[in-house]
């Protein structure tokens, strides 16, 4: 792993771009409702960051039109590739990619209706610097828009503790590098700081039995043996509570009445004033 890929600790391969495509299928619904709340304009300029293999740019392409572009920034050069192959195929013109380490990003003076993040800025340092960074090349009237986590909820019914262990570990991987999963929480006082006016705040959970999309999205996570080992290098995980997980999460699983809640998903959006 290089280091401009290291803060991004959950892998970039193919298992890696599977899960985050059935997270899209899972949330997707939830970001749709958030930009349709932007009322973003026909032609706009639109930047996305860590748009990773490129799940949200049919909409947000479709949003800003023909007249408009989305310019994709990420530091993987596969996903890139990959997004590059896609719209080349579907002959998308107005999708350009950028390989970039988000923290240093620069964008542009006044340039953009709209900059939007979506699971990214849990894994940063200082997003309260890159946040100042980014209203600056916002035009007036233009949004900042990040999706993110505030991990408190996080919870499964029956209680287990290899469960809670392994939730405490998660949180430690980010914290291990630098990242905030509970992040979100802090981002509308750092919009405020960047001069930028809060103009959408939303929280979502979803909860959900074994047989739910929101169960299964935790199940393949936590039961994944790359994020377990993840979390052992990483986080903090035991041998001993990784064994427990592995013994009573199935016992959750088939439990009548068995309940998994996901993190808090917050939607925060600041806009540039326009004087």
């Amino acid at each position: 792993m290089t280091e401009q890929e290291h803060h991004y600790v959950l892998g970039r391969d193919e298992e890696e771009t599977g899960r985050l495509k059935a997270q899209n299928d899972l949330w997707g619904p939830v970001t749709e409702r958030f930009l349709d709340r932007l009322d973003i304009p026909e032609g706009a300029r639109i930047a996305e960051l860590g748009c990773g293999p490129g799940l949200m740019l049919e909409s947000l392409r479709a949003r800003a039109g023909a007249d408009g572009c989305v310019e994709a920034y990420d530091a993987s050069p596969d996903w890139l590739t990959l997004i590059g192959t896609r719209a080349e195929a579907l002959g998308w013109k107005n999708v350009s990619t950028h390989e970039v380490d988000i923290r240093n990003l620069e964008l542009e003076e006044g340039a953009y209706d709209l900059i939007f993040s979506r699971w990214v800025f849990s894994f940063l340092p200082d997003p309260e610097g890159i946040i100042a960074r980014l209203s600056r090349a916002l035009k007036p009237g233009g949004v900042l828009a990040i999706e993110d986590y505030n991990h408190h909820g996080v919870s499964s019914y029956p209680h287990s503790d290899g469960f809670v262990a392994v939730i405490e570990a998660t949180r430690q991987m980010y914290f291990g590098q630098g990242g905030d999963p509970f992040v979100a929480g802090r981002l509308p006082i750092a919009m405020s700081s960047a001069g930028l006016e809060l103009c959408d705040l939303e929280p979502t959970v979803l909860a959900g039995g074994p047989e739910s999309g929101v169960f299964q999205w935790a199940h393949r996570f936590f039961t994944a043996e790359s994020q377990l080992d993840n979390m052992q290098e990483r986080g903090g995980l035991s041998d001993e509570d990784r064994a427990l997980f592995k013994k009573e999460w199935p016992v959750v699983c088939a439990t009548p009445g068995a309940m998994f809640y996901s993190p808090i998903l917050m939607d925060v959006a600041g806009r540039r004033p326009f004087s």
